[in-house]
């Protein structure tokens, strides 16, 4: 029961991250993220705020190696972003 609540919710969160993702002002959210901390932008909802950490030079392969949990919570859209950075694609 409880796993399946899980799934439900999650589920909303990544129909609602795709609606806000098609509203989403790229160079509002890019704007954004330059001035916030890479951490804080992986914890963001946004799909795009996942997004922009994984293409940023600044961040390096340790971290992204070390993001590998936190992938499988993620929009299908960041993980691919993030296999492409880690060389899996």
């Amino acid at each position: 029961m409880a796993r399946s609540r899980k799934s439900t919710e999650h589920a909303k969160e990544l129909l609602s991250a795709q609606a806000a993702l098609t509203k989403s002002n790229f160079i509002v959210v890019a704007n954004k993220f330059l001035t916030t901390p890479i951490e804080e932008s992986m914890e963001n909802g946004d799909i795009l705020f996942n997004v922009l950490p994984l293409v940023d030079r600044r961040v390096g392969k340790k971290w992204i190696e070390g993001m590998a949990e936190k992938m499988e919570l993620k929009h299908p859209v960041v993980g691919w972003f993030y296999e492409l950075r880690r060389g899996g694609l």
